[in-house]
């Protein structure tokens, strides 16, 4: 429990660092309750940062934990945004649960999807 608590806070200060694979791996802990109390909002949290720096493990979790709607409230928009820029990586499974995603939006849903992945690359750009 010792080297889980230490690894804990090196983690986190690699985080405070924007070391993406230490988002990643906090949100691990905190979604699964290893060695820190489960708190999937939390784990969102980290899995967004490091989303947002490129990690494709986390844009794929994210798409998929979005898309499953157990640990978190179901959302195809988000779960089609986080797939979709996992996929912009090549990522397999991220393009094979592209087209099951967006089998079950709407039209509606589908457009409000690729406006925010849209959206989402623009920002980042700049």
């Amino acid at each position: 429990m010792k080297n889980i608590k230490k690894s804990i806070c090196w983690l986190g200060k690699a985080a405070k660092q924007n070391v993406k694979q230490a988002y990643y791996n906090l949100a691990e802990l905190y979604l699964k309750g290893h060695g820190v109390k489960s708190d999937t909002v939390k784990a969102v949290q980290y899995y967004e940062e490091a989303a947002k720096l490129n990690y494709v493990d986390a844009q794929r979790k994210l798409g998929f934990l979005y898309f499953q709607g157990r640990e978190i409230k179901q959302n195809l928009v988000q779960s089609y945004l986080y797939l979709s820029l996992a996929a912009d990586h090549n990522d397999i499974s991220s393009i094979n649960m592209l087209s099951v995603v967006s089998k079950q939006m709407t039209p509606q849903q589908l457009k409000q999807a690729n406006d925010l992945v849209k959206n989402y690359k623009f920002a980042s750009k700049n």
